[in-house]
């Protein structure tokens, strides 16, 4: 009948014949499959919004994440330039732990210890993805000290579900 339907799941065949010369280095091989296995979660999506877009560059990295919108481009029919201005507008909010305005010795020095500095940095993480304006040391201090262990292993149960 002629519909076209959109693919659930690609191979790194498909990948590379969509994305071509977009590939450099000697890591092409571990990119595709990064793609791939991240593809799926994004498979039904028509289209994308700036709080996705940050959780997709949080699977991977800016440039795979980058790579996936012009996939969802071309096999879920996204207008790819918006994906881009949306892109675009996300792509120096913090994302990464690595780019939140506080250490773990940071939370250390509140009385975070052990396996629970890991715990508060990834929630803290989620926060900011949510809220990139409140990625301030005092901020964050404040909110890392107001976190019970039990409320940090809830919302990381929580995440995961």
């Amino acid at each position: 009948d002629g519909e076209y339907t959109i693919p659930k799941t690609i191979n790194g065949k498909t990948v590379i014949a969509i994305m071509g010369g977009a590939f450099s280095g000697e890591n092409i091989k571990n990119t595709v499959k990064k793609i791939v296995s991240i593809y799926s979660d994004y498979s039904s999506f028509t289209a994308i919004s700036p709080k996705q877009i940050k959780l997709m560059i949080k699977q991977s990295d800016r440039s795979i994440a980058l790579m996936l919108l012009k996939l969802l481009s071309v096999l879920n029919g996204i207008d790819y330039s918006e994906l881009v201005d949306i892109f675009d507008a996300v792509n120096n909010d913090p994302i990464f732990i690595n780019e939140l305005d506080i250490s773990g010795n940071d939370l250390k020095s509140i009385g975070i210890n052990g396996t629970d500095i890991g715990k508060a940095q990834i929630f803290l993480q989620d926060y900011v993805i949510n809220n990139p304006k409140d990625n301030k040391k005092t901020i964050l201090l404040s909110i890392a000290k107001n976190i019970e262990p039990k409320g940090i292993a809830n919302f990381l149960l929580y995440s995961i579900l």
